[in-house]
């Protein structure tokens, strides 16, 4: 029987990870290498155990990357293999041929070597991927159970895989039904960018970031006290807007064209309804609290900037002080990270009447 290497490293920084950006999940198609995926992947299940459990194992070995018989990561409860985790870098999306190839091979490596599957009614398959699946995939994996007892692929999937030479010995006799009857048995999860997106911001997590990506931080402290001195001065009131219109640039200076049309602005209905709801007596609620926190929502593409950066120019022409934000612009991940990296003035004076209008985007 073949030794089975695992392995539980030491993870180092990597010096020159991608630099994820603003408003976008991590880029884990940057990633140096495959093997560097997989450690990532490996560190995330490590620390989701070692915090609040990771679907009831207790243990995750990294394996050697060396004749790992269809495993990157195995999954372990009391030291028997409940679990493997299969970790696939592609540009591409993953396709249905592919997943298909590869968790045969893997059940197939299973009959030659039982510790691979301890209880096939109690195991889990998880195939995550650095960019997404093609929607057949998608569906097939969805029902597997069902879908691979009717799978017509299955058969070429299983000789194909027998033609390895590790396999070889397999194909003396027909593993068509013995492969169908395991497959039918195990569980299969797709982990897509955006569940391990979730993964890394979770607080057991998030301290990965640094080491797989170069995360932008402030580290200069003496700046940011040197504008503290200037901001606790008092200031008139014409100091304040001058102050809060300089903070804005970044929503301000937005474009509201089409790029590279001339005289392409679009007047949106809900600029002015906004503009409406700031200038208007507040709706208070049953305990007489004002109702002052709105929030605009759509999808990417459906022109949000451009309302507020108009939005922005209104309130201004009104003499009403106003700082716009642009969140994304702040390089955070998580909302905590965020609400560290805003700074919040207090203005020792008092502006006659006047309210101060914040927007963030």
């Amino acid at each position: 029987m073949d030794i089975i290497t695992f392995e539980n490293p030491v993870i180092e920084k990597d010096l020159e990870g991608p630099v994820p950006m603003a408003g976008q999940g991590y880029p884990y198609n940057q990633i140096a290498n495959p093997r560097r995926f997989e450690e990532l992947i490996y560190s995330i299940c490590k620390e989701k155990i070692s915090d609040k459990g990771f679907d009831g194992f207790d243990d995750v070995s990294l394996m050697s990357g060396v004749a790992d018989k269809g495993r990157d990561c195995a999954l372990f409860k009391k030291g028997k293999a409940h679990g493997v985790i299969q970790c696939k870098k592609y540009t591409t999306h993953y396709s249905k041929e592919n997943f298909g190839l590869e968790i045969t091979k893997f059940v197939l490596y299973s009959l030659l070597d039982e510790r691979l599957i301890y209880d096939k009614e109690n195991f889990i398959y998880y195939i995550m991927v650095s960019t997404d699946f093609t929607a057949d995939c998608r569906d097939f994996i969805d029902d597997f159970q069902n879908n691979i007892r009717n799978e017509s692929n299955l058969s070429h999937w299983v000789q194909k895989n027998l033609s390895a030479p590790t396999l070889a010995s397999l194909g003396l006799h027909d593993r068509t039904e013995e492969v169908k009857s395991i497959l039918g048995s195990i569980q299969v999860r797709k982990i897509v960018p955006q569940d391990i997106d979730v993964y890394l911001n979770e607080p057991a997590c998030f301290k990965l970031v640094p080491l797989f990506f170069q995360v932008r931080t402030i580290t200069d402290n003496s700046e940011i006290a040197s504008l503290r001195n200037v901001l606790i001065k008092e200031l008139t009131p014409e100091g304040i807007i001058k102050e809060l219109d300089a903070g804005s640039v970044g929503l301000k200076s937005e474009s509201n064209e089409f790029e590279g049309i001339q005289h392409s602005h679009i007047e949106r209905d809900e600029t002015a309804e906004l503009l409406q709801w700031i200038v208007a007596d507040p709706i208070r609620n049953s305990e007489g609290k004002p109702l002052n926190i709105c929030l605009l929502s759509g999808q990417a593409g459906y022109g949000k900037t451009v309302i507020l950066r108009d939005l922005y120019h209104e309130i201004s022409k009104k003499d009403i002080p106003v700082l716009g934000l642009k969140a994304d612009k702040l390089y955070s991940y998580t909302i905590s990270d965020l609400q560290k990296k805003i700074l919040v003035f207090q203005f020792r004076c008092m502006i006659s009447s006047k309210q101060v209008i914040n927007i963030f985007l």
